[in-house]
């Protein structure tokens, strides 16, 4: 329940309603959550505007959060159990800073959408809608690093990793599966600030926008430039303490982090925001008639 006045009469009425709008900088000012800055009741639909892209951008920065930890932390567990070495130092800085710190920082700062249409974002932290559309990236995840190891495996070069009492973090599993990794990682970043109903398109997050771009120069560095046999590269490979892999292995590899990426983007947006969405909406009877857009 929504309620705005200037505070004559209907102070209770303000501070008791789910949010209330003061159209005067006066009394109703201490008495509302909310003092309307051009005293127009047009007030509430640009606060119901804000309410919605703030929601929706806190549930996209708590799903690429908890995605970064289970995905990172699960693949870092799998390498130290199985072959005794872990992610490097810089594969973590990349995997942290660049696919996850600074995305988050951007996604909300998202600006809300200009029309006010459709049924509000969903209000349920543990929702049906966040958690198949979380599950589903993770799981899709776990399947694409346990596949890039049996294929990894199945390489005449290949020579396993004895597990040994000092961790060797330049060993082909570990750089297989952060190759893996960092593709996962931008593919969930992208898919969870889909949402134009309730924010603004994505391609006018400009800082969004710098970052996916930074994060593509980075996944073709990373890629590329330590196994090139050059000074450089050398140089590069020893600081991220990566093994250079042969071009056709890491074609596979860039192939099969590519379709999981692809296909985390898609199922988010054709199935999760659609008619995945839809269905529990008239399963719990939260559907909404379409409304007539409110043009500010």
């Amino acid at each position: 329940v929504g309620m705005c006045g200037d505070g004559a009469n209907d102070c209770a009425a303000l501070s008791h309603a789910h949010f209330g709008v003061a159209l005067s900088a006066a009394e109703a000012s201490l008495i509302a959550p909310f003092t309307a800055q051009s005293l127009s009741a047009h007030s509430c639909v640009d606060l119901i505007k804000e309410g919605r892209a703030c929601l929706a951008s806190s549930f996209a920065a708590f799903k690429l959060t908890l995605f970064h930890a289970i995905v990172v932390n699960t693949t870092a567990m799998f390498i130290g159990f199985t072959f005794g070495s872990d992610l490097s130092q810089g594969e973590y800085l990349v995997t942290d800073f660049v696919f996850f710190f600074v995305p988050v920082f951007f996604i909300v700062r998202t600006k809300p959408a200009d029309l006010l249409k459709g049924n509000p974002p969903t209000s349920k932290i543990f929702g049906p809608t966040t958690l198949f559309s979380f599950l589903s990236m993770v799981l899709v995840s776990w399947t694409a690093e346990g596949v890039s190891i049996a294929l990894l495996q199945k390489q005449s070069w290949f020579v396993p990793h004895p597990v040994g009492y000092i961790a060797k973090y330049n060993i082909a599993e570990t750089t297989t599966l952060f190759l893996v990794c960092i593709l996962v990682l931008g593919a969930c970043g992208i898919s969870v600030s889909f949402g134009s109903t309730w924010r603004q398109p994505l391609w006018k997050n400009y800082g969004l926008m710098s970052v996916w771009v930074t994060q593509i120069a980075t996944i073709l560095f990373v890629y590329w430039v330590p196994n090139i046999n050059t000074t450089v590269g050398n140089q590069v490979a020893v600081i991220m303490d990566m093994v250079p892999l042969p071009f056709s292995f890491r074609l596979v590899v860039g192939v099969l982090a590519g379709g999981t990426a692809l296909l985390i983007i898609a199922w988010e947006q054709l199935v999760i925001l659609g008619p995945f969405a839809g269905y529990f909406r008239v399963l719990f009877g939260k559907a909404r008639p379409t409304l007539i857009p409110i043009i500010d």
